[in-house]
C-alpha cells in the first residue's frame, strides 16, 4: 500500500505487509548447542560465526572482514521455535555445502538429534 501525503510532494511512505510462513516447531530442546555441534561437523573455513537466541524469524548475516580478504563472519539469529532442519539448512548453506548431496541428512543425524 503506498500512501501519498498531500502536505509534501516529494514525500511518500510505503508499508508492507510481512507474512510468516516459516515452519514452527513447539517442541523444547536446546536450539543454541543443537546449532554449535553443527558447526564443530562442518567447520565453515576462514570463517568466524557468532550464534544467539533471537525472537522471531531466523536471521544471518554474512560479510567479508575486509574488502579482497579471505576471512568473513557470519551472525546467526535462532528463534525459539526453530526446527533442527531449518537451522541445519541455514548453517550448511553458510558454509556453502548445503548443495552437496544428502549433507543435511548426514547433519541430522550426526548432530546428536535434539530430541533425545
Amino acid at each position: 500500500m503506498v500512501v501519498h501525503d498531500e502536505r509534501d510532494e516529494n514525500r511518500y511512505e510505503r508499508f508492507e505487509k510481512k507474512y510468516d510462513y516459516e515452519w514452527r516447531d513447539h517442541r523444547h530442546f536446546d536450539r543454541l548447542a543443537f546449532a554449535h555441534r553443527v558447526l564443530d561437523i562442518i567447520q565453515p573455513k576462514n570463517m568466524s560465526v557468532v550464534l544467539y537466541r533471537g525472537v522471531n524469524e531466523m536471521r544471518i548475516e554474512h560479510r567479508q572482514s575486509r574488502p579482497g580478504s579471505p576471512l568473513s563472519w557470519a551472525s546467526v539469529s535462532i528463534p525459539p521455535h526453530a526446527p533442527p532442519e531449518r537451522i541445519v539448512y541455514a548453517l550448511a548453506k553458510l558454509a556453502g555445502v548445503a548443495d552437496v548431496p544428502f549433507v543435511i541428512d548426514l547433519l541430522l543425524s550426526q548432530a546428536t538429534h535434539p530430541y533425545r
